[in-house]
């Protein structure tokens, strides 16, 4: 590794003053620099960041407020909720019951969490679903029916389909096979009396998904008698006790809460949200095949109130919201009987295109309709276009639920898929960039892996330009898109920086950074994020992120002076001395040479490089870490 110019690091040694604020001046790079930052800004799309906060130890306190007036909770070792932001040192927690409250981020480990895209696969062959899987690249699940309740076949049918998986892996996309009951309530009744039948489907479940190395189930039961209620939450629980050692998931399907006792007081929702992994809640059939009036499929307020229900017994981060890619088309005749038929959504789109109709807004559905007459009889449809989408998965960070899933994949218009985008993590690139200049670089290997996982990007024409310095503004874009798997969202980003422009490419990454407690600032509220980031200011951030995430055992005097010992330098370091030794004792950072560290030497885009990708693996090791694609 080449050593900066030693009047340089000297120079840098001189100006420093003891009683600053930890991360220290550097120099101001050319306006070169902003070029070059926006270019390593670019690689991934924006990401609406999903990060929840974990109890370190019991009864952690929940206060309603940031000034702690009143206390209104306490959490148990482990008990997990989304967080909605960070301030002063704080999360705001989303609870149970549409409750928010504030915790002390000491008090807590944080991690990001992968929100999911699920599309189910319901007609067709495998040519039919993984021509539809492709639709966009922000669907990262899916989940094809490979099993029924069967009373020939006892007790279940199933079509594994391993060819499907690999294919879907190489997208980027889990799968969670669906396994149904055909809405027969007998069939059902007796499956889930039988211990002897579970048992057998488990097993002949977990087989299948083992063979075929899928990602977990999705258990479609519908229309179950009352009295199987404590039975069917049973039945999940020894899904997820054989499948959970695998790393697979169990997810349920259930209704919106509504009167029926088969439709929904057959679930116990609040049983099934703990023991499954994710309960998605099916979104749709407000008004249904057979309703006595016209009506919206899902309209935004039903869906909204049941999103509301539903979080009253189940926390945010285990709920996915299932959303139509259907709507109904209803006609009254001059009796006024009335009647439905299934229309997919691109039907309907074709619909209104062949007749001409023109869209009218119904401010109680929050949706489109359009209204035709045909053969004397009046119909109408209400429409889910992109205004109806757009606020369907605007509940999803509304709520910090976990993701989307629609039903079903081939229905939809082009133009839904858009209102999907910034919720999930980015896909890798199906190969790394070349750069010209790393040949034979003894960084190579860190920065391509990087580069696939689109975290870093090359500085244009070809090159990387490892030994160029790294500004402070992208190693803060670097850092926060390897531990949320994309770029924070900019736009509206509002930080403690006064020279962090809102809406700057940076903005998101400086603004969660810095509610983390990663990223410090000059006095007089100032991020300088131009100035070049030193080795130490690298470290130290390193070091606080893996200190946010885990629960790491506190370093001694004595262990940090042996760390520290074997460096000229070591004895320099004030500040950042703990923070430097914590990330040295767990292999993240390294000497500039075996007996210097240069804590006040500029950082190379290699030397980061190298760092992050050290740092990817000790995140990739923690539990609970989840960001990672298949294939």
């Amino acid at each position: 590794m080449a050593l900066l110019p030693f009047f340089q690091s000297l120079k840098r040694m001189l100006l420093l003053q003891p009683l600053l604020l930890p991360l220290l001046a550097a120099p101001l790079l050319s306006a070169a620099s902003a070029d070059r930052a926006a270019s390593m800004a670019t690689p991934i799309p924006e990401l609406s960041p999903y990060i929840a906060a974990a109890a370190r130890s019991a009864q952690v306190p929940v206060y309603l407020d940031a000034a702690h007036s009143e206390r209104i909770a306490s959490l148990s070792a482990g008990e997990e909720y989304p967080v909605l932001s960070f301030e002063s040192g704080q999360g705001k927690l989303q609870l149970l019951g549409g409750k928010t409250g504030y915790v002390d981020l000491a008090a807590v480990t944080v991690r990001p969490l992968k929100r999911y895209v699920l599309g189910w696969n319901a007609f067709g062959d495998r040519v039919t679903f993984l021509a539809q899987n492709r639709v966009s690249a922000d669907l990262n699940a899916v989940s094809p029916r490979w099993f029924f309740l069967d009373s020939d076949k006892a007790p279940l049918t199933s079509a594994p389909d391993a060819a499907y998986v690999a294919a879907s892996h190489r997208q980027g996309q889990e799968v969670w096979p669906l396994f149904g009951n055909r809405f027969d309530s007998d069939l059902t009744n007796a499956f889930l009396r039988s211990a002897e039948q579970r048992k057998q489907a488990v097993s002949t479940i977990r087989s299948a998904l083992l063979q075929t190395k899928a990602d977990g189930i999705n258990v479609d039961f519908e229309n179950i008698q009352p009295d199987n209620k404590a039975l069917f939450v049973a039945f999940i629980g020894e899904l997820a006790s054989a499948l959970h050692p695998y790393g697979m998931k169990v997810t349920v399907d259930v209704t919106r809460t509504n009167p029926d006792p088969y439709w929904s007081g057959s679930l116990d929702r609040e049983a099934l949200g703990k023991v499954a992994d994710f309960l998605i809640l099916m979104g749709y059939d407000e008004h249904y095949e057979g309703a006595p009036t016209a009506g919206s499929t899902s309209s935004l307020p039903w869906i909204r109130e049941g999103v509301r229900l539903l979080l009253k017994e189940v926390p945010a981060q285990k709920v996915i919201l299932g959303v139509p890619f259907y709507t109904r088309d209803w006609s009254t005749s001059a009796a006024g009987s009335v009647v439905s038929e299934y229309l997919s959504a691109k039907d309907a789109a074709a619909l209104v295109s062949r007749l001409g109709l023109g869209r009218t807004w119904d401010a109680g559905a929050e949706q489109n309709k359009v209204r035709y007459t045909a053969s004397g009889v009046v119909h109408q449809i209400w429409l889910e276009d992109t205004a109806s989408m757009k606020r369907r998965t605007a509940l999803i960070p509304q709520y910090a639920l976990r993701g989307s899933a629609a039903w079903y994949m081939g229905e939809e218009t082009p133009d839904l898929w858009p209102a999907f985008a910034k919720l999930v993590p980015a896909k890798p690139l199906a190969s790394a960039p070349a750069y010209a200049d790393l040949t034979g670089h003894w960084a190579r290997d860190s920065v391509l892996a990087l580069a696939q996982r689109r975290v870093i990007a090359g500085t244009g024409a070809g090159r990387f330009e490892p030994e160029r310095s790294v500004t402070r503004a992208e190693f803060a874009a670097l850092l926060s898109r390897l531990y949320l798997g994309g770029s924070p969202l900019a736009s509206g980003a509002a930080g403690r920086f006064r020279d962090v422009p809102i809406g700057s490419w940076y903005a998101g990454s400086a603004a969660l950074l810095s509610g983390l407690g990663v990223l410090s600032g000059y006095p007089g509220g100032t991020f300088r994020p131009e100035a070049a980031i030193t080795r130490e200011e690298m470290a130290a951030m390193i070091s606080r992120l893996m200190d946010r995430t885990a629960v790491l055992p506190p370093l001694s005097s004595g262990r940090q002076d042996a760390l520290l010992q074997p460096f000229a330098d070591g004895g320099t370091l004030a500040w950042s001395r703990q923070a430097v030794a914590r990330a040295l004792d767990l292999g993240i950072v390294k000497g500039r040479t075996a007996d210097f560290f240069s804590a006040s030497s500029f950082t190379t885009r290699a030397e980061a490089a190298v760092m992050l990708e050290r740092l990817q693996g000790w995140l990739e090791a923690q539990p609970g870490y989840e960001l990672a694609y298949p294939g």
